[in-house]
């Protein structure tokens, strides 16, 4: 016992006279060990091998969340505006639209991006789940549409294509079920894109008759609003997005029709 505390005292400091150190102590001690204490050492690190090496493969995949998708507030329908579109789902519940907005692959978002945008490059986070709001982002380059007013062709250049970008969230009410959904886009590369913000709320919620009303508001919001000399262009940029919302509402009830009858 009295020649045990300085080999640990010279251990400990690293002293030249113990070979090999710290690390030759600890293996001369792991040598003198019984079989058993040997044993049951190299299972336990052979444990925590392994997890560490599946914790490291699984955090390399998971993507990290992107701050666009932080802070959102809860989705809800505008108190007392009148939508801009309505619609039903016949014999549709709004569990199947949630199903069919969370579907692998997102086929909703990416259809409907290719059927009425003409849209290509499609891409689009996982989804990250909150206590108040489910959300993911996407992106997508879309084509310069080509009746473009000639006054406002004057006012801005527009380029041959449009990058795209939303995040993307929805909240459920666990009561009825009622659900609503919101996309907030912007664009890049589009002069004055970077001032404003279009932003869609859809809202699902059961009807009388067994299926799922549908109603559609879209909003422009100016973050910085255009000069006055420019007036005229923000009215046609207002006018041309909830036009062109209301267009194409359509196809986005057909799209859900067809994908929540294989949900």
């Amino acid at each position: 016992r009295a020649s045990a505390s300085p080999a640990v005292t010279r251990c400990a400091s690293g002293d030249a006279a113990t070979p090999g150190g710290v690390g030759g102590a600890l293996r001369r001690r792991f040598s003198r060990a019984s079989p058993r204490a040997r044993q049951s050492t190299s299972r336990m690190s052979g444990i925590m091998h392994t997890i560490t090496r599946r914790l490291s493969t699984v955090l390399h995949l998971a993507p990290p969340r992107p701050e666009s998708l932080t802070a959102l507030p809860r989705a809800m329908p505008p108190a007392k505006a009148k939508p801009h579109s309505t619609g039903r789902l016949p014999g549709v519940s709004t569990a199947a639209v949630r199903e069919t907005i969370l579907a692998d692959g997102q086929p909703l978002f990416r259809r409907f991006a290719a059927d009425a945008l003409s849209a290509y490059d499609f891409a689009a986070t996982q989804w990250f789940a909150d206590p108040e709001v489910t959300c993911m982002s996407m992106s997508y380059v879309m084509p310069t549409p080509k009746d473009v007013p000639d006054v406002a062709k004057k006012l801005i250049s527009m380029p041959p294509s449009i990058d795209t970008k939303a995040a993307v969230w929805f909240s459920v009410d666990d009561g009825d079920g009622h659900l609503t959904l919101k996309e907030r886009f912007h664009s890049d590369g589009v002069m004055y894109g970077d001032q404003f913000i279009v932003e869609v709320t859809v809202d699902f919620a059961a009807d009388t008759e067994g299926g799922v009303a549908v109603r559609q508001w879209v909003d422009v919001i100016w973050t910085k609003p255009l000069p006055w000399s420019l007036s005229l262009l923000t009215s046609l940029i207002n006018k041309r997005v909830k036009d062109d919302s209301v267009s194409k509402f359509p196809t986005l009830l057909r799209l859900l029709t067809e994908l929540t009858e294989s949900v």
